[in-house]
């Protein structure tokens, strides 16, 4: 009641969800799984188990020694880039989240919020010096990782997930420079790709696939679908081909160069409660937690799957042919005949591996949407990828048939869990228009996730 009348909505949605958190989600007080699987405790080698986990993560055998872009002298000067403006540091700052962690200088976010007209321009002066020379601090290019689990018996070091404590100081000058870079990049990229772009999220992408099978089952056809899975993608980008790929896209030659030193001189560490380990060099993929990677992660996937796809495709909406529909590294193939499914995977492979991608077999999946569906014969590096009814589509239930029926009731049955980890909290002498707040923000959302994708039978509509 006091986080309401303050008017603190975040805190008490904090407090809220700690209710339903029983779980202790650190990872120190159970050790962690060695090479050999171990469970070590001792925290001086589970420091030097998670140094050699990130460094064989990240870890490229022919790492490139530079990435330096073409001499300055070889550009012309429109196509370098202007010096960076006070209204661009302006708004960068404006655009930061209040109370974020800080990074490796200690700089909170909300300080830089309370600069004055004589620190901007301090600020804008730090910024352009670091544009013109392309060197970054090295508080700018040393980042924290903390671990966190993503499973409730979590005991190997890829069981978790990494947040990435970044200097607020450089993420304003990242803002800048993806602002800059974004609208070319947004040039290239295909309808399809949904993921980290304005105006489109995971409900575009499953409607999307909804309407593809409807209009299959409409017409009487058939249609082959694979759910390709890479092995983590993100971690797995080859510099050399980005920044090749950034320089054919038109990013301007400051910008380039930004990004090329920023990845060479980048370094990580992880910090457990009781000690961090040593600073890793990285070797590739795209850095985490910077609000770059994202756009150029897109316009990578983007140019692996135009490379291998061009001219290939058998599936056909108003006499277009449909290949994929992409969120992120989320990437559905689609084909009516199954030789020619097949075909495109095999490519994807081939061009895959130029790009540093390999595919993960036991996740990627296939289906046949049909009247009658049937078993798909689907190889990569000759063994079977299994055939499924239902798939899991960024957290929604696609069906062989094209219905929502098991859609619907997962969410009935999600949402109902979720009411019961907090019936306490629902059922208690909160003030009546609280608890209904409550409800719509932990319950409905759950409940009603993709909703606005379902097309309802007589038969969803009760179970609703």
């Amino acid at each position: 009641m006091e986080f309401q009348r303050t008017g603190r909505y975040d805190l008490m949605y904090m407090k809220t969800k700690e209710l339903g958190w029983k779980e202790n989600h650190g990872i120190q007080n159970i050790g962690i799984e060695d090479s050999q699987g171990n469970r070590i405790v001792d925290q001086r080698q589970v420091l030097k188990i998670w140094e050699n986990y990130i460094t064989e993560l990240y870890d490229r055998p022919n790492r490139p020694e530079t990435l330096e872009v073409e001499p300055e002298e070889e550009v012309d000067t429109d196509e370098k880039g202007p010096y960076i403006l006070q209204s661009e540091v302006e708004k960068a700052i404006k655009e930061m989240r209040k109370g974020k962690a800080t990074g490796d200088d200690d700089v909170p976010g909300d300080v830089l919020k309370l600069l004055g007209e004589g620190g901007l321009k301090t600020l804008t002066k730090l910024m352009n010096t670091i544009y013109e020379s392309g060197e970054w601090p090295k508080d700018f290019t040393e980042v924290t990782m903390i671990a966190l689990k993503k499973k409730t018996k979590a005991t190997k070091c890829s069981d978790h997930r990494t947040i990435s404590l970044i200097a607020h100081t450089a993420k304003i000058i990242a803002k800048i420079l993806k602002r800059r870079i974004e609208r070319k990049i947004e040039d290239v990229l295909g309808e399809d790709q949904f993921g980290f772009r304005r105006g489109k999220g995971t409900r575009d992408a499953i409607g999307m696939m909804r309407i593809i099978a409807e209009r299959t089952l409409e017409i009487d056809e058939e249609l082959c679908v694979c759910f390709i899975d890479w092995q983590k993608a993100f971690d797995r980008v080859n510099w050399t081909k980005l920044m090749q790929i950034l320089k054919e896209t038109g990013i301007d030659w400051h910008e380039r160069r930004l990004i090329s030193k920023l990845y060479m001189d980048q370094k990580v560490r992880v910090r457990l409660d009781r000690g961090e380990t040593g600073s890793v060099q990285i070797g590739r993929g795209v850095r985490q937690g910077c609000c770059l990677s994202p756009i150029l992660f897109n316009l990578y996937s983007e140019c692996l799957t135009k490379e291998a796809l061009d001219g290939l495709g058998d599936f056909k909406v108003g006499g277009q042919i449909i290949q994929t529909v992409k969120y992120a590294d989320d990437l559905v193939l689609m084909a009516k005949e199954e030789t020619v499914l097949q075909g495109m995977i095999d490519r994807l492979i081939e061009i895959g591996r130029c790009y540093g991608m390999e595919m993960n077999v036991e996740k990627t999946k296939v289906m046949k949407i049909s009247r009658q569906p049937t078993p798909v014969t689907i190889k990569i590096d000759q063994k079977q990828v299994e055939n499924v009814k239902c798939f899991k589509y960024l957290g929604s239930l696609l069906t062989d048939d094209g219905r929502c029926t098991c859609e619907i009731k997962s969410r009935i049955a999600m949402a109902k869990a979720a009411f019961s980890k907090k019936k306490n909290l629902f059922t208690s002498k909160l003030d009546l228009n609280l608890r209904k707040k409550l409800v719509k923000c932990y319950i409905w959302s759950i409940a009603l996730y993709g909703a606005e994708t379902w097309t309802l039978r007589a038969v969803d509509q009760k179970h609703l």
